[in-house]
């Protein structure tokens, strides 16, 4: 996997009690086999308020003991569902949160987070501690959605939400480095009887003007086509598997678009930080900020 190494273990989970936090521990609990050992992370810090002036400010603020001891009491609450898998004691620190995770994932293998929180990740909704990490994060960063809507009970850490295994992986192409990594990735995370999908998209250019230039809609697919085979070719040879066990597809359209359609039949997204050609751009801040912000299945942004 990408950055992964000896001096490298396990997968770090960004926790703070939210249903997202819940479903990230959760979904890490249940891929444990493959990500290693669990390091429950979570970060607090004093509201804004509490620096304000009399009378803005909060009647009595506990010290820093205080405040550090009733996080480390809420972080015990994982302990049920850490149970039945390797892992290891809770990380608790005062800090902003994405600045805690991304220093406690400098010697992880993993950064697995969930889309939304509250309480002692004070800045964990997606767009701003989530952005921060995806776009700084130095190892593969799992962004898992919690999976409840206003019809269903917010899982606990007694009963914890049904986030399903990643049995079917989807894998954006485009012939970039990153793509490459992102296949590598998902190749040595998955079971040998998981389904890995390799897919690139093609549109047609653009034009405007009165001369507009025919295109070859057969050359546009051609190369579409080779692009995903040759990364499949490339991947398997380094990592010494058979060909056959990826399954390359193409797809017509905008890879923002083409990826998100595909969300609801896989079980998880796995895309690069950024990519380039013509064919599908998975640039963060476009088709990975596009996808990341508002996920219906685990997305893994592979550095």
């Amino acid at each position: 996997m990408s950055a992964s190494g000896p001096e490298r273990r396990g997968a770090i989970v960004g926790i703070d009690g939210s249903a997202g936090s819940l479903a990230a521990l959760d979904w890490a609990v249940g891929h444990a086999d493959a990500l290693g050992p669990i390091r429950p992370v979570t970060a607090w810090d004093y509201p804004v308020i509490a620096w304000l002036p009399a009378p803005l400010s909060a009647a009595a603020v506990p010290p820093e003991s205080e405040m550090q001891a009733a996080a480390e009491d809420a972080a015990t609450a994982y302990d049920l569902m850490l149970a039945e898998v390797q892992s290891e004691a809770p990380v608790v620190r005062r800090g902003v949160a994405s600045e805690v995770l991304l220093e406690s994932s400098s010697d992880a293998r993993t950064l697995v987070i969930g889309t939304r929180g509250h309480g002692p990740i004070l800045d964990s909704l997606l767009g701003s501690a989530g952005r921060r990490l995806a776009d700084r994060t130095t190892v593969p960063l799992v962004i898992v959605p919690d999976g409840n809507d206003a019809t269903t009970d917010p899982p606990t850490p007694e009963r914890p939400s049904a986030t399903p295994l990643a049995e079917r992986i989807l894998v954006g192409i485009d012939g970039s480095p990153a793509a490459t990594d992102a296949l590598a990735w998902a190749i040595e995370f998955a079971k040998p009887e998981d389904e890995i999908i390799a897919l690139t998209s093609w549109t047609t250019p653009v034009t405007i003007g009165m001369d507009v230039p025919r295109f070859d809609v057969n050359a546009l697919r051609a190369e579409a086509t080779n692009t995903v085979k040759e990364t499949v070719t490339k991947v398997c040879a380094d990592l010494g598997v058979p060909e056959e066990r990826i399954t390359c597809q193409i797809a017509e359209g905008d890879p923002r678009w083409v990826l998100k359609e595909m969300e609801d039949d896989v079980d998880l997204l796995v895309i690069g930080t950024r990519g380039h050609t013509g064919i599908s751009h998975l640039i963060l801040g476009s088709t990975t900020t596009s996808l990341i912000h508002s996920p219906r299945c685990p997305i893994v942004v592979v550095p």
